[in-house]
């Protein structure tokens, strides 16, 4: 992640001093619903309209007009975004897990596909007519460790890393970078203490494949999908009939769906509810659509 452009945001909002304060470039702001995260973003987007900010505002709205990915592309902007499990996509998070240029503030009930450091997680908290930011994880982090230790520990396991891998200072940083090891060991240094050093170089190598096979996964299942939505790839199968399975790009989720009377019915689903709900939907109301595609991928097969 990049430099933090927003360290703090001051605000009265009808009758609540907002004080929130963040200490990373990319900010998870969770919290129970009722807890202000809509009010406070709605707020936040209201000014930046009348120009009071110039903040990059994303919601829902900007999903039903397919405008996240312009929006997204953006460079030195803080970028708010609510309800994040809804608006982005796969390819969305993606874009923001490697973006150094720009800050993110992100309301969202799951981390799922983020890899936030333990700075990112934070809670709106308002009482008495003030609302602020907890870092719950950070905080007890802190309480059991300090700075210091980390950044020896990182350090440490760096140097342990280039030889083991016999990979330049250069190669190791591309490295670091592109698979976010030192927030790894952040997240992780706990564990990573009460290991040696060839029990945390096995850890990392696992933590470095499963995001390869997911990214592989995710081609594949894209380049095979005749349709992708969202974190969802429809894909034709032949299983004794033609079926069409939906799988969650992030996940080993999936849904399967049988034809009847021109019309794909559910067969078996071992997805979420949210997913379950939505994979459902997109085929309700493309069902003329997918009966084209399967007749274009009848003719393939």
């Amino acid at each position: 992640m990049g430099n933090i452009l927003l360290k703090e945001y001051n605000r009265k909002i009808e009758d609540i001093s907002f004080e929130l304060e963040f200490l990373s470039s990319f900010t998870i702001i969770k919290g129970k619903s009722g807890a202000g995260k809509t009010f406070l973003f709605n707020a936040i987007q209201n000014d930046s309209m009348i120009g009071k900010n110039d903040f990059v505002c994303i919601s829902y709205i900007d999903k039903a007009n397919k405008t996240v990915k312009n929006k997204l592309n953006v460079e030195n902007k803080v970028i708010i975004i609510d309800n994040s499990t809804v608006v982005l996509d796969s390819n969305d998070l993606l874009k923001i897990a490697t973006d150094t240029k720009n800050q993110y503030i992100i309301f969202s009930h799951s981390t799922y596909g983020m890899f936030p450091s333990l700075k990112s997680l934070a809670e709106l908290v308002i009482e008495n007519n003030q609302g602020y930011l907890r870092y719950p994880e950070f905080e007890e982090y802190k309480k059991r460790r300090s700075e210091k230790d980390i950044l020896d520990l990182k350090i440490l396991i760096t140097e342990k890393l280039k030889s083991a891998w016999n990979i330049s200072y250069p190669d190791l940083s591309d490295k670091l970078k592109k698979y976010r090891i030192l927030e790894y060991i952040d997240v992780s240094y706990d564990y990573f203490n009460s290991m040696g050093i060839k029990g945390i170089i096995e850890d990392i190598e696992e933590y470095i494949q499963e995001q390869d096979d997911y990214m592989a996964r995710k081609a594949k299942l894209e380049n095979d999908a005749f349709f992708v939505a969202e974190n969802l790839a429809f894909v034709f199968e032949k299983n004794h009939e033609y079926i069409m399975a939906v799988y969650d790009i992030s996940s080993d989720e999936y849904s399967t769906f049988y034809l009847k009377d021109k019309k794909f019915l559910l067969h078996k689903s071992t997805m979420s509810q949210l997913n379950l709900y939505k994979s459902m939907l997109y085929t309700e109301r493309n069902n003329d659509f997918f009966l084209k595609e399967l007749d274009k991928w009848k003719g393939q097969d």
